[in-house]
Parts: structure tokens; sequence; C-alpha cells
């Protein structure tokens, strides 16, 4: 519009040879039409993505440039019109499949719950056949029995087998979250468990927003901090959310976990190490009051992962879906654990 009403000699012309006319990218109908294209494309990704106040008409205005290019005479555009619709394809595709992940999740969980009442209940009768025999129990050996004892006293009644509707016991990649946790709470006993709640400092946990993936980055950040404290190679987990126990209310974003302290740690190292790890007493960065906390582990129970994941499938844009993080280590003695007790390969 401006060319129209500017003299044909001003800056505004960017080339000398024209048709008397309008010149650029978007001059001729051709061009228009591929402009809508894109425009469309830019559109459904806005409405994939983002949850605007605006969004359900989204579609509609994408609809609206598809018919504009129909009813404007231009090969051009609708060529670029098709393409438009292959890459809106695309997008609406992914969103399905991924929407499908917390639904996978959820069922997943359902499973999980009976499964577990059912290794709390095995593990209940290990230990009355522990007490029958007047063996102390020791780590793991509900599960496992002893060696040095008869095979006859049969101190242990795992592994599991099948699930109650028969079928096979899951492998460790199909668990859910909630049902990993729970194992690595089992394992852990091996071991003496801390459990931390640390909030992220507000300009840590900004510039890990604005980068993106702050799981994984956080993630990175606890196994270098921790490593550098205490020794590489530790057994941790913990598990990202952003709201407010009581309330529910959206707020800094906190990681809740447990790790393993072995003979000659310090806790206090430790919990420093964590606090470095979450953006605080780092630099200018001064610790925030009430920011870290820890206590020790003593009951395993179900409640500690249902407190863990209690706000896991309420959205939060500064998260993915996957909230939990799980050290190699863990994720290794966990995995040998459960494919003990499980055998699913055999079931």
């Amino acid at each position: 519009m401006l060319q129209l009403l500017a003299d044909p000699r001003s800056g505004l012309f960017f080339y000398d040879i024209t048709s008397n006319g309008p010149v650029g990218l978007f001059a001729n109908r051709n061009h228009a039409a591929i402009l809508l294209a894109c425009c469309s494309v830019i559109v459904i990704y806005l409405y994939r993505e983002l949850r605007l106040k605006i969004r359900p008409a989204l579609p509609y205005l994408a609809a609206f440039f598809a018919l504009c290019i129909l009813t404007n005479p231009s090969p051009a555009g609708l060529l670029a019109l098709g393409m438009a619709a292959v890459i809106c394809a695309v997008l609406q595709f992914s969103t399905k499949v991924r929407s499908r992940r917390p639904e996978r999740e959820a069922k997943r969980l359902l499973r999980d719950r009976k499964i577990y009442a059912k290794l709390r209940l095995l593990a209940a009768e290990g230990e009355q056949r522990h007490a029958r025999f007047d063996e102390p129990i020791e780590p793991l050996s509900v599960y496992y029995g002893k060696q040095s004892r008869p095979a006859s006293w049969e101190l242990s009644p795992f592994p599991m087998g099948k699930q109650a509707n028969g079928r096979p016991m899951p492998q460790w990649e199909d668990l859910s979250q909630w049902m990993k946790v729970n194992v690595a709470v089992i394992v852990g006993f091996e071991w003496e468990l801390l459990t931390f709640n640390i909030n992220l400092h507000p300009e840590l946990e900004t510039e890990l927003t604005r980068q993106g993936n702050v799981r994984k980055k956080l993630a990175e950040r606890v196994r270098k901090h921790v490593g550098r404290s205490i020794g590489f190679r530790r057994e941790y987990y913990s598990v990202l959310e952003g709201h407010a126990k009581l309330t529910g209310a959206k707020t800094h974003l906190n990681m809740h976990g447990t790790i393993a302290i072995r003979a000659g740690d310090s806790v206090k190292i430790l919990m420093a190490a964590l606090a470095r790890a979450a953006g605080h007493d780092i630099g200018k960065r001064k610790r925030i009051p009430r920011a870290v906390h820890s206590q020790w582990f003593t009951v395993i129970r179900a409640a500690y992962a249902n407190y863990l994941f209690k706000f896991a499938r309420r959205r939060d844009p500064r998260l993915d879906e996957r909230r939990l993080v799980m050290s190699q280590e863990m994720t290794q003695a966990a995995k040998m654990f459960w494919n003990d007790v499980a055998r699913p390969e055999l079931s």
C-alpha cells in the first residue's frame, strides 16, 4: 500500500525493473497465496503449542486462509496449500500421539497399583516366614531369602509370577514412573535413604525455562554437583513439580527426591551440593530461606510416591510430561531387583 502511494523512484521500490505497479515478494497473486499458506501453518502451530484465549478460533482462521487461496487462481498458491496441508496434518498427528502419553501413563499407573499391592502382600508373607523360622530380616532377604539357609526353609515367596489377571509381569521399561520410584525405594533400603525437597532459585528457573528441557538440564546439574561433593555414581532420584502442596497454586519449581547415603558421607556437604544444583549459593545468588529441606526415610509405603506425583498429571508449561529423574546407578539397581522379583521373562 505504501508503494502505491509513493513515488516509483523512492526507496520503497527495491529494484528498477517493474510492471508499473508494486514490487516485492508478495506483490502478485502467487506471492499473496504463498503468504496465506505460510500463515496457515503458523496458525496451526500456535493452536498446537500455545494456550491462547483465541485458541478455539485458530482452526477457523486457517480454514479462511485456505479458502482465500482456493478462490485465488494461483497455481503456486495451490501447490503451497497442498504442502501446507501436509505439514498441518503432521503437526496435528504428532499432537494426538503426544496426547496419548498421559493416557498410557494413567493405564500403567492403574495396573501398577495392583501389582504393587501384590508385591507388598508377598513381602509381608516373607516377613512372616522369617518369624516362623526365627530368622532376623536382613536387607532384601524377604525378596531373595538367604543363601546360608536351607532351601526348604523358603524364607521368600518371590518371584511374583503373573499378574492377577493372568498376564505376564511388565518389563521395567513399561512400568509407570510411580512404580519405578516404589521399586527404587525398596532397593534403596540396602543403604540409608535421605529425602530432600529443594526449591529452584528463581533466577535459575528463569534461565532453564528460557532454554527449554528443564528436567534434563537440572538432572545434569545434580549429577555434577553431587559427584564433585561426595563422589560420582550415586543412587538417587527426584521428581519435579511446580505447584503448592496445600493450595495447588502454581509456584516456583522444586524437586523432591531421595539419595542413598553411604558410610562417611556428610549430609551437610550433600545438601549444600543439592542447593547449588538448584541455583543457590552460587555467585551472587544467595540461598532463599526455607528453600532446602531433608529428612531420613523410615517406612516403605506407597504414600511417598503418591506425594511425589501428586501434581504429575497437572499441565505445567515449564515442564514436559516426564517429571522423574533417576540416576543411572539407581536405575540399574532397581531394574535388576525388578527382574529378580517379577521375572517378567519367565512369567
